[in-house]
């Protein structure tokens, strides 16, 4: 952070982080430092995690932890699903996590009432009526009767 070279990189696998957004599960984390440490110019950084701990339908996500802000920010990350590698870019040494999706409990899960789809059905339909008058309207406009020759 002084602006000086740093010497030393740690890299510290932890278990002890603050909790995880909801809706989400800790995968691996990782205390890169020393603390304070911020780039010039961003740096990749590529993780390799184990596939079994990620549901074959999901793809893990990436975060660091703001603790001025108190709170994890997501990262755009590239994932490779067959190796089993997120790729990302950092600015500064923090505590990053590897996390997973929770799945949603199917007593969450809200339905739509049968209302909601017949109201949905209707709109369509008056949509296409109005579309198709609209079209009956103009082609007729656009036919001339006049006399034949």
């Amino acid at each position: 952070s002084s602006g000086q070279p740093v010497d030393d990189i740690t890299i510290k696998i932890i278990t002890n982080t603050p909790p995880m957004p909801e809706g989400y599960f800790l995968i691996q984390a990782y205390d890169f430092g020393p603390e304070g440490t911020v780039f010039s110019s961003a740096l990749k950084m590529s993780i390799k995690y184990d596939l079994s701990q990620i549901p074959e339908d999901q793809q893990p996500v990436i975060a660091y932890y703001d603790e001025t802000a108190g709170e994890w920010t997501f990262l755009i990350g590239e994932v490779d699903t067959e190796a089993g590698i997120i790729t990302f870019s950092i600015s500064h040494f923090s505590i990053y996590a590897l996390m997973g999706q929770s799945a949603i409990p199917d007593e969450d899960v809200k339905s739509f009432s049968p209302w909601v789809w017949i109201v949905i059905g209707f709109f369509d339909l008056l949509c296409i009526v109005l579309i198709t008058g609209s079209l009956i309207r103009r082609r007729a406009a656009s036919v001339k009767i006049g006399p034949r020759f």
